[in-house]
């Protein structure tokens, strides 16, 4: 099998393609994609924080992707110059997302949004995050029923962004398909019918935010969430009016996807080998060191993408100007340089500096979020359902390749 993000036996487990990719060539060049596929630990850490590399990966035009790309005819009718101009709006917002930019921006971005992601908030917020849990499981036992992905982990997360984020609640649940089309435009190899699907679903977020924003600037009384403290830096002139919308909309879809499966994924490790199950149900102190190595073992988040700003040498190879370099995220987490006796799954693996949340100056400030859910949906699984089985041995993996994940996880308790 070799590296295609298309092929669902290569999604459903990537590690052996990763594992000869790294020992026959770990900086691969793929020259259908023309691009750079990096599956070392070790290199990826001297590349994330290299200011020649650009988190930018959309560098291509709006004029270029509709004049030379295939497109799929989403609304009948539609002149080109119609989407020319969906494409720019989309572009323009997309350049002011917090994971593009450069210091200083950059950082004046990330200083607006810090607090809201400290120890504290994330405290304050665990507690709710529980009792959404319970609550979670308590209709799942009455229904007899259970599906990991669809009846706890999805829900359980995408409230949870939502509620940081002030997201109304009578709003949340048509919200979910917008931000998993966005989510999945981006896919590393998408075909064009995705693209045109994602571009679509991040207008119709943006004209939900800009209302949604207009609505809470009108509100006198105080409202302790994200949203409302990004309205507060915008009125003191932190945060630029496009800046406001933009992030707003890249902090609710990045809340989805990937970190949905976190706990899917998570438990799904667990059940395939019991015997680091039964080890965290009699010892219930290592579920922080559990929701790590389930973070390592198989991180819903696969890749992240950067673009060379000029022609680097590294490693005895040439990264030319503009062509993108793939840090196979999942790769490093399994790097034996790094984790010795990668494959294995092991709840007691210390240390565990796994790169599922980034590295340097641009680590996902919703790290802490993320894992502080997973690791609270962890445990209320583990210790309301003792029994706990899967179902089947019969699933399927999630097609996108960014948002690694199975569909469903059925099981029986």
């Amino acid at each position: 099998m070799q590296f295609n993000p298309r092929n669902s036996a290569f999604r459903a487990n990537p590690y052996p393609v990763y594992h000869r990719l790294r020992i026959q060539d770990p900086i691969h060049y793929r020259q259908a994609k023309q691009d750079w596929l990096l599956t070392r630990y070790a290199d990826m850490i001297a590349l994330l924080n290299d200011d020649r590399i650009d988190p930018r990966n959309d560098t291509d035009t709006a004029r270029e992707i509709v004049e030379n790309r295939p497109r799929v005819q989403v609304q009948a009718g539609m002149l080109p110059e119609a989407f020319l101009r969906l494409r720019q709006e989309s572009e323009h917002l997309r350049r002011h997302w917090i994971i593009v930019t450069h210091p200083p921006v950059h950082t004046r971005l990330r200083e607006v949004l810090r607090p809201f992601f400290s120890r504290n908030k994330i405290a304050v917020l665990q507690s709710w995050i529980q009792q959404q849990a319970e609550r979670l499981l308590d209709r799942a036992l009455a229904s007899g029923e259970l599906d990991i992905i669809h009846d706890f982990s999805s829900p359980l997360m995408s409230e949870a962004i939502c509620e940081l984020l002030g997201i109304p609640v009578e709003d949340r649940k048509q919200l979910r398909p917008l931000a998993y089309e966005l989510s999945t435009s981006i896919d590393l190899d998408s075909p064009p019918t995705t693209d045109e699907r994602g571009l679509f679903a991040f207008l119709k977020l943006a004209r939900y935010f800009r209302s949604l924003i207009a609505r809470l600037q009108s509100r006198i009384e105080p409202e302790d969430n994200l949203l409302k403290g990004m309205i507060r830096a915008h009125a003191q002139g932190h945060l630029s009016e496009d800046e406001l919308l933009a992030n707003s909309i890249f902090l609710f879809f990045t809340g989805h996807g990937a970190p949905q499966h976190v706990i899917g994924n998570g438990m799904f490790a667990l059940l395939r080998h019991p015997d680091q199950l039964q080890l965290l149900q009699a010892e219930p102190a290592l579920i922080g060191a559990a929701t790590d190595e389930c973070l390592r073992y198989d991180c819903p988040g696969q890749y992240m993408i950067r673009r060379a700003l000029d022609d680097i040498e590294f490693r005895g190879k040439t990264f030319k100007k503009g062509q993108k370099i793939v840090f196979l995220i999942g790769a490093a987490n399994r790097d034996p340089d790094q984790f010795p006796e990668p494959d294995r799954f092991d709840i007691y693996r210390k240390p565990n500096k796994y790169l599922t949340f980034g590295y340097g100056m641009r680590y996902c400030m919703g790290a802490q979020l993320t894992r502080s859910a997973a690791q609270i949906g962890l445990e209320t699984l583990i210790r309301r359902l003792p029994r706990i089985a899967l179902k089947t041995e019969t699933l399927e993996w999630e097609e996108s390749y960014r948002t690694h994940g199975l569909k469903s996880l059925p099981v029986t308790f």
